[in-house]
């Protein structure tokens, strides 16, 4: 995903109360997110078996934002001048073995998918007004894992594992321009790379 402000730009956004909108209004809102593994299937039987395991998550891919010298002002709650955002998607969990059997093997949740790179350059103006409306918002953030099933069996049964979170990309800010915020825990610049965890 990529966005490009030229000079001789100018985006104003106010939110839309009238219309009982409660989303945040960014000036721009650049995103690439990884959808969602699915769950594995369940399995109820009496003889031994293995549980269906949950798919990984989808990769986030790399954001960028150029903003040369637009001018972009926002209003509204959580409405950053600019946000940009690579997130991975969530590993699908493993689902439950019923097993009236002497083994039962359970599943391992899928792996958390990865975030890409997240670059973002300001050369222009950027004013905000409401709570927690950063003036550059830029995360990465890699997809939790999914959860592993229990095994059932009479005489073993093993727990599965959790899955892996995905890789973080890397975030980078940098800004040669004017950046205003007014409102409370509104940031110049939000900027985060995290792990999703398990």
């Amino acid at each position: 995903v990529s966005v490009i402000i030229e000079g001789g730009t100018v985006i104003s956004t106010s939110g839309a109360p009238s219309t009982g909108n409660t989303d945040p209004a960014f000036g721009v809102f650049a995103a690439s997110i990884g959808g969602s593994g699915g769950n594995g299937g369940s399995l109820n039987v009496s003889s031994g078996g293995a549980a269906g395991a949950g798919m990984f998550g989808g990769t986030g891919r790399n954001v960028t934002v150029t903003n040369n010298s637009g001018l972009i002002s926002t209003r509204g709650a959580a409405a950053s001048a600019i946000g940009a955002f690579s997130f991975g998607g969530i590993g699908g969990s493993a689902d439950e073995l019923n097993a009236a059997a002497f083994i039962g093997v359970a599943a391992r949740g899928g792996n958390g998918g990865s975030s890409g790179a997240v670059t973002v350059f300001n050369g222009g103006s950027l004013t905000t007004m409401g709570a927690a409306a950063h003036g550059i918002a830029a995360h990465s953030r890699s997809g939790v894992s999914g959860n592993g099933s229990n095994g059932t069996g009479l005489f073993y049964g093993p727990s599965g594992d959790a899955g892996e979170s995905g890789t973080t990309g890397s975030v980078s800010v940098t800004n040669a321009g004017v950046i205003s915020t007014a409102g409370a825990s509104a940031f110049g610049i939000h900027a985060q790379s995290l792990g999703g965890g398990t």
